[in-house]
């Protein structure tokens, strides 16, 4: 099944995607992107043929991606700090408040766009209240990284199976 994700931008129009559906429980779900072309996650190249298993989870202020490479190799982690994602049956929506966690394959910790985030700060289109969610939100990815990652949904055969 074929599901629309769509993430609203603060700084930038929104963007949307058609991934296909992996796995699907209340509150829950998982979605696969086939990288189509080289792109760029901060300083980061993925190359096309990468994977993207992305993780949403209602009432959870993030997105997580997890970013294979095209041998299927754990390149690492992101999280996109957001506002809770909304999940309905064809569509997957979420207000990307601009700050990303990358971990890499060995979890080493870099924060991207933190720039932006000041800029979007300056020029008020991030409330206060969207800056303390990034805050808190933050500090708990930091702190729960590993947590967060064993409870994750994973595919029966693994990875390579996909």
């Amino acid at each position: 099944m074929q599901v629309l994700e769509i993430a609203r931008k603060l700084n930038v129009p929104d963007e949307s995607y058609w991934c296909e559906s992996l796995h699907r429980e209340p509150g829950y779900v998982v979605l696969r992107y086939d990288v189509a072309r080289d792109t760029h996650l901060g300083p980061f190249v993925i190359a096309a043929g990468s994977l993207t298993i992305a993780h949403y989870r209602e009432g959870v202020a993030h997105v997580l991606w997890e970013m294979y490479g095209p041998e299927r190799a754990l390149h690492g982690y992101c999280y996109h700090l957001s506002e809770p994602p909304v999940i309905q049956n064809e569509t997957v929506t979420y207000l990307d408040l601009l700050l990303d966690l990358w971990f890499d394959a060995a979890g080493n910790l870099t924060v991207l766009d933190q720039e932006e985030v000041d800029a979007a700060r300056a020029e008020g289109r991030l409330t206060d209240e969207q800056s303390a969610s990034l805050e808190q939100e933050s500090m708990r990815i930091e702190r729960d990284h590993e947590q967060i990652l064993r409870g994750l949904w994973r595919p029966a055969g693994g990875v390579k199976s996909l």
